[in-house]
């Protein structure tokens, strides 16, 4: 949802009022390091060429520190069908983090991450995103990839607290 969102905020300049990012990671190219950018360009062939049960099993215990976003988790990753997230995490790569663009959020903007996040690159891309674009980010507690599956009382804190200081509530 994260690249989706940011993606809409840069063709409709000016129709969000504000962007929470939860684990997510910038569409800028510039917050990559080479490496990771090809990483992130070959991870469809692992996805497609490793065994659904074990992306399931790495997925649910890679992005979750606690029983129940591990569940949450593999719920979801039982949801959909390898193909379509390995098309999914292809397309993403090649249509926004594939262009040389920058992209820079015009809206009141709040950095939502896990302080164990291990997925991708993400905790990283997130102390780079605040610090070039001087957005807070807040490091959940205990929290995997999915901090509001592990934390949901702390994340639903930190987003009601940012909506009323940007009187949006």
């Amino acid at each position: 949802g994260g690249y989706i969102s940011q993606a809409f905020m840069e063709r409709f300049p000016r129709k969000a009022l504000a962007f929470i990012s939860i684990d997510s990671a910038p569409l800028g190219r510039s917050h990559y390091r080479t490496w990771e950018l090809w990483g992130l360009k070959h991870t469809f062939l692992v996805y497609i060429g490793l065994p659904w049960q074990l992306i399931i099993w790495s997925g649910a215990n890679g992005c979750a520190e606690t029983a129940k976003g591990t569940l949450l988790m593999k719920r979801m990753m039982l949801i959909i069908e390898k193909w379509s997230t390995a098309s999914s995490l292809a397309m993403d790569t090649r249509n926004y983090l594939g262009k040389n663009k920058t992209y820079r959020l015009e809206c009141p903007t709040l950095l939502i991450c896990g302080d164990k996040d291990r997925a991708g690159y993400t905790a990283r891309c997130n102390q780079q995103w605040a610090k070039e674009e001087s957005n807070p980010v807040c490091w959940v507690e205990g929290a995997g990839h999915n901090a509001n599956s592990d934390n949901p009382t702390e994340v639903n804190l930190l987003i009601e607290a940012f909506l009323e200081q940007q009187h949006l509530i």
